[in-house]
């Protein structure tokens, strides 16, 4: 992983100095490129180097009398991240100046092996200052809830109102509630405690809901005390009440808010801490599924080809179901879906990454357990977290990709083929059916070099990588192990089609003669095939060993042949 981050940040710097025709090739820096935010690197020698345009503008603000104490930071930073070998976040304040109100950054901070760190940053000023306002909004609220009338009250014996001090209380003119009883206000008739509107001792802030004059309930913050005449015989009560609804309405919402940012922190933070982007897709959609305590959860990640398709599931409902494209197809013009579908209460929404829909979640409930506001709520605000989690997941998958392929031909390179192969023998042996590794060598390729240059000799490779892919199934693989050495993996294939795969190479490979760097030496291919046994206990290095053997007895045949390996020894 380090080896590929230092072949980045090379890249990139490379990139940036080269023209854009230069720069068209180079697919790893022009991801770091357009990464939504700056990108540096910080040398050994404690210098910010940019790696995109965004970079350019903060490494050029770090240079700046003010940025001296930010830079100074990062270095230091940097040296944390160096010594412990692992990244480390920040969030760095920048400065305002005459046109620029200032800038809140999340910077990320990776070490690489040759001593250079790189710092990935993104711009987080939106997310602080929403933050700070709503905790404004907040104590804004909490004043004028502080602040908001009261009304003292008297009852008789009877326990009826026989004063109200305000002009009108619980939606009632005053007059209105003179007589009333206040048992009969109560918004739960039930309640089987005595009230404290005919307490025995002093009552202070009990609460207790009454119904306001249009029916809806109102939460009521009641101290009272008893009044007793000159004889010490009860007369009635007196006290005061205060409406704390909206503070009560406002605690629940708070109470909500803060449960759905520790969901959504938890789940973005499980995100950060995650490398393989699987790992993140089933942290993410467990860590929901829980949280909403739902029988499914499905997140689906649209692909390169535009559609969404499955990444992970969470619970016993999860998976496709037959109206699971239905609602699919609904999202994308809707954004949300809510509905019963197949005994199941569903709630379905797309993932949104720079207003662009790039994923959905789809979520599962039996139907006697309808979605709530929360859930809606909690839903609602993961769109923004997941959708960006998944363009994180689609461009980390876009470079591991690309760190597989031969930039050349297209085909797989070597390492990328050796761990696909590891997989296909293990799943050969699981399977009990056989396979072949089939070793393609370029015959007299020197000459072709000499003679023609070496944009003739790529143009060979070129053409060949095609050959060899045209000779395959979909399912198969086909890799250019290095310079002119290529190899080929059939699944479920014996040795008889083996050899007939493998003299069909050699056959049209004979194209390749009009690229030839004399008569004498045509230009061809010698072919080694190798056919593995699930049985045989043969290791991978033994396999690809046989290959290799097979295919220079086939040079030293003669070449332009194909050439089958004696079966391994243990068979």
């Amino acid at each position: 992983m380090e080896q590929g981050n230092q072949t980045e940040i090379k890249m990139a710097k490379a990139e940036l100095t080269q023209s854009p025709g230069a720069r068209a090739g180079l697919s790893a820096s022009t991801a770091l490129a357009r990464y939504p935010g700056p990108v540096l690197v910080l040398t050994e020698a404690k210098t910010f180097e940019a790696l995109n345009a965004e970079g350019e503008a903060l490494a050029e603000a770090l240079a700046k009398p003010f940025g001296g104490a930010i830079a100074s930071v990062l270095v230091e930073l940097a040296t944390t991240t160096e010594a412990t070998g692992e990244a480390v976040s920040e969030k760095i304040s920048m400065p305002a100046e005459a046109e620029n109100p200032g800038q809140w950054l999340d910077a990320i901070l990776v070490p690489q092996s040759d001593g250079e760190t790189l710092i990935l940053c993104r711009d987080i000023t939106l997310d602080v200052n929403v933050r700070s306002a709503l905790v404004e909004s907040r104590q804004r609220y909490k004043d004028l809830v502080e602040v908001a009338g009261d009304f003292a009250w008297e009852t008789d014996v009877a326990g009826v109102f026989t004063f109200i001090s305000a002009e009108e209380a619980l939606g009632f003119n005053a007059k209105e509630l003179i007589g009333v009883n206040p048992e009969t206000l109560l918004a739960h008739p039930a309640v089987s405690t005595a009230l404290p509107f005919q307490p025995d001792d002093v009552v202070l802030n009990e609460e207790l809901w009454l119904n306001h004059a249009d029916g809806h309930p109102l939460c009521i913050m009641v101290s009272a005390l008893p009044l007793y005449d000159g004889l010490g015989r009860r007369v009635g009560s007196r006290g005061m009440c205060r409406d704390i609804s909206v503070q009560r309405l406002r605690d629940d919402i708070l109470s909500r808010s803060r449960m759905r940012d520790r969901v959504v922190s938890y789940i973005v933070d499980t995100f950060r801490s995650k490398e393989r982007p699987e790992d993140m897709l089933h942290t993410a959609v467990t860590s929901i599924g829980r949280a909403l305590e739902i029988q499914g959860c499905d997140i689906y990640i649209r692909t390169s080809d535009g559609e969404l398709s499955r990444a992970d599931g969470f619970g016993s409902a999860a998976g496709e179901h037959d109206w699971t494209q239905n609602v699919l197809d609904h999202i994308e013009d809707e954004t949300t879906f809510e509905g019963e579908l197949d005994g199941y209460k569903v709630l379905a929404t797309t993932t949104e990454f720079h207003h662009r829909g790039n994923g959905a979640l789809i979520l599962l409930r039996p139907p006697e357990e309808p979605w709530t506001e929360e859930d809606r709520a909690l839903v609602e605000a993961l769109r923004e977290p997941l959708g960006s989690a998944l363009a994180h997941i689609t461009e980390q998958r876009k470079l591991e990709e690309l760190s597989r392929i031969d930039e050349l031909t297209g085909l797989l390179n070597r390492r990328a083929f050796n761990d696909d192969l590891d997989a296909r023998i293990g799943r050969s042996v699981r399977r009990g059916r056989s396979g072949a590794l089939i070793y393609v060598d370029l015959d007299n390729f020197k000459q072709v070099n000499d003679t023609h240059g070496h944009e003739t000799g790529d143009e060979v490779l070129k053409t060949l990588a095609g050959i060899l892919h045209q000779s395959i199934r979909e399912y198969d693989l086909a890799a250019r192990l290095g310079g002119d050495e290529f190899a080929v993996w059939l699944d479920d294939t014996d040795q008889t089609i083996a050899l007939g795969r493998g003299k069909n190479i050699v056959s049209a490979c004979n194209d390749l003669k009009e690229f030839s760097g004399s008569e004498d030496e045509p230009l061809g291919v010698s072919v080694g095939i190798a056919v593995y046994s699930p049985t045989s206990e043969e290791t991978l290095e033994g396999l690809v060993a046989r290959a290799d053997q097979a295919m220079y007895e086939a040079k030293r045949g003669g070449k332009g042949q194909a050439t089958i390996a004696k079966p391994a020894k243990s068979e």
